[in-house]
């Protein structure tokens, strides 16, 4: 009876802080290191799933849709809108409510280097702390992330930024007049992460964002009073009966502290290397994307799109993910087991001489190097002919043959004003972009708007061009 309650005991102990946790209602299995997705497909090819922050209005997480965040929308692309919240500061400071975080866990013991494409805005709009990019997660008041975030009509910080406890330690990078795609890099190597950065996604080109450093407390130097000389006296006895009374009282004597100091041994200053990345020891880590408006409630009239062209693991982040399909699945072969005979086995010399050739082989032959290509349009299309003002159109171009190409964009409005990209198109010649035509880009002397392409592969180029019509 004693054996059976002690272990009914151990069992109830067990189980309380799983049920006091969650861990039985809510967990992920966690995977080794994260997996890639390409995003072209309408669902996730890695082990991906879409979450919300403790505070974020109910309900949550939001269904795809074009204002919330689809992998069908723009094809190739996971697109996220910025809805109102945040995951910087508390939910005192109206905060920890973000939506739609697209995260996948991993070992915590995994090192791993991803990165991703973002085009950010890929919907322009009114620009009040708008952020987006890549996010390692435990909780809503510890995380990290590495992101680009809106200050102003025309510029953007690259920002990389931890919250521990909720306390928020950042660093930032101007990036004055942005291009529309930037290549974020995150690197786990134990429990460091460092930041990184690219316009081109070319090898060696990636900037390291160095992390903040906390400040350190400065001490409070309380003055103290050393004594010059250290009295010692020695108590004169009194007459106690039955004591034998001193007939002499020994004079005081004063123990003097040197007035010299000893020199001291100058000990050079150690220089401690500043940190290269944030430390965290996550225990049930997640790693994804995101993209929200900030705690300012214009965000939500303020939807801005940011465009994930793909989420790749490994320092080679130009290769694409690779999608398994039933075609590239290897059947195993059945080997034959060769079972011994007793057919007597003729043994066949192997020294026999191989007579010589008299052909001689080359060894300077010139290998022709490949021209490179000129590049070409297989189309450039807009969706729309005909644009009212205050809303958006769309331009896509493919390019042929389907590789990268550096491309140009300009769109020019009658009133001068114009949308600018200097970018490169995907590894198969796509590339697309909304963009917003503003009620002041009309002209009294004409409503066509023109959009000019112009691609470059080396010292090749193609160009074209298409308009359409305000209304």
């Amino acid at each position: 009876m004693r054996r059976s309650m002690l272990a009914t005991l151990v069992m109830f102990v067990a189980v309380i802080p799983l049920v006091l946790s969650g861990a039985t209602l809510r967990g992920f299995a966690q995977t080794v290191v994260p997996q890639g997705d390409e995003f072209n497909s309408t669902s996730f090819t890695a082990p991906f799933h879409v979450i919300c922050a403790s505070f974020a209005i109910a309900p949550c997480p939001d269904p795809q849709g074009p204002n919330t965040w689809n992998l069908d929308r723009q094809p190739g692309y996971l697109q996220i809108a910025t809805r109102v919240g945040s995951l910087e500061g508390t939910s005192l400071q109206g905060s920890d409510n973000a939506r739609n975080l697209v995260l996948q866990p991993f070992s915590p013991s995994a090192d791993f280097t991803v990165t991703t494409s973002l085009t950010f805005p890929g919907i322009p709009g009114t620009r009040i702390g708008q952020t987006a990019g890549l996010l390692v997660y435990q909780d809503d008041s510890n995380f990290i992330y590495l992101a680009r975030k809106f200050t102003d009509a025309t510029h953007s910080n690259l920002v990389f930024l931890q919250e521990s406890g909720g306390v928020d330690l950042s660093s930032s990078v101007p990036e004055g007049m942005f291009p529309g795609t930037v290549y974020l890099r995150l690197q786990k190597t134990g429990t460091l992460y460092v930041a990184s950065y690219s316009s081109t996604n070319l090898p060696g080109t990636f900037a390291r964002l160095d992390p903040a450093v906390a400040p350190t407390p400065t001490p409070t130097n309380t003055p103290t009073s050393t004594p010059t000389s250290t009295p010692t006296n020695t108590p004169t006895p009194t007459n106690t009966p039955g004591l034998l009374t001193p007939t002499a009282v020994p004079t005081p004597t004063t123990v003097a502290t040197p007035t010299t100091a000893p020199t001291a041994t100058t000990v050079p200053p150690t220089t401690v290397p500043l940190p290269t990345g944030y430390t965290a020891a996550y225990t049930t880590p997640r790693v994804g994307l995101f993209a929200y408006g900030g705690t300012d409630s214009r965000a939500e009239s303020n939807l801005m799109a940011a465009n994930f062209d793909w989420f790749r693991v490994g320092t080679d982040s130009q290769t694409p993910v690779l999608t398994a399909t039933s075609t590239t699945i290897a059947t195993p072969t059945k080997t034959p087991v060769l079972t011994p005979t007793n057919t007597p086995v003729t043994a066949t010399p192997t020294n026999t001489p191989v007579p010589p050739t008299d052909t001689p082989v080359p060894t300077d032959t010139p290998v022709p190097t490949p021209k490179p290509k000129k590049p070409g349009f297989k189309y450039v299309s807009l969706w729309y002919k005909f644009v009212h003002l205050g809303t958006y159109n769309h331009v896509e171009v493919q390019a042929k043959p389907a590789i990268k190409d550096g491309i140009w964009v300009h769109v020019i409005f009658p009133s001068g004003r114009h949308w600018d990209w200097y970018e490169s198109t995907d590894s198969h010649g796509h590339w697309a972009k909304f963009f917003r035509v503003y009620r002041n880009t009309y002209s009294g002397n004409s409503n066509v708007a023109y959009v000019t392409v112009q691609l470059w592969h080396g010292a090749k180029t193609a160009k074209t061009f298409r308009k359409f019509y305000l209304v």
